[in-house]
């Protein structure tokens, strides 16, 4: 049986994801369980935390598109849509914007509708879910690259 050869890890990207990761849950249980007498700005531990807290989303999102961009920048001569990345990309754009949408669906409401045949709120259709936000953005790197590939 033959070694399938792989790229080397590259620490320093597997470092800042850990790290990235460590801090959104951090910040998501630790927001969960600090009580309301500490949320005050009167705390400078808190004023800390808060400002540590507000970076989560952002590293993470930024780590994770770096680290997306960078496997797909590897040096190869197929053509764009036979790239297994970028299939694999697109696949995932429509899986989470199908899971952002899911997420979203006022079950609720279709019961009232069908059933109580009260009118169906369609609002939430406009609302802008965090997966379809990074749906958006791994479509956005993938049209980018592509872009760059063409020319």
């Amino acid at each position: 049986m033959e070694a399938s050869l792989s790229k080397p890890r590259l620490r320093f990207i597997d470092l800042a994801r850990s790290i990235a990761v460590i801090m959104m849950l951090e910040g998501h249980c630790t927001g969960m369980a600090l009580d309301k007498v500490y949320r005050s700005t009167e705390y400078p531990l808190y004023n800390f935390w808060f400002f540590i807290h507000n970076t989560t989303s952002p590293l993470f999102f930024t780590i994770s598109g770096l680290v997306f961009a960078y496997l797909l920048t590897g040096k190869t001569t197929e053509p764009f849509f036979e790239m297994k990345r970028v299939r694999k990309g697109f696949k995932r754009v429509v899986e989470l914007l199908i899971w952002g949408y899911l997420l979203q669906l006022d079950l609720r409401g279709i019961y009232n509708h069908v059933f109580n045949n009260i009118p169906y709120d369609m609002s939430w259709f406009a609302a802008f879910h965090v997966l379809q936000s990074i749906a958006v953005g791994i479509f956005g790197l993938l049209v980018i690259y592509g872009i760059q590939r063409w020319i």
